[in-house]
């Protein structure tokens, strides 16, 4: 995937969360990016609190430059 400087770029995933978490489950999304420009690893986490069992759930990835 290619970005100008100084553009970013958002990826959306949908998850389903497992049928059983019960709401007040707390899910974690983590990103790391590397690439030819960026040497050290960036990382970055979105955390989501499940309000009810069998919640549809998008959790970004927010890649800029």
């Amino acid at each position: 995937m290619t970005s100008p400087p100084g553009h970013s770029i958002t990826l959306t995933f949908p998850v389903t969360a497992s049928t059983g978490l019960g709401g007040g489950t707390v899910l974690t999304n983590t990103v790391t990016v590397t690439s030819t420009e960026i040497v050290t690893p960036q990382t970055d986490a979105v955390r989501i609190t499940i309000a009810a069992e069998d919640e549809e759930i998008y959790l970004p990835v927010i890649l800029k430059k």
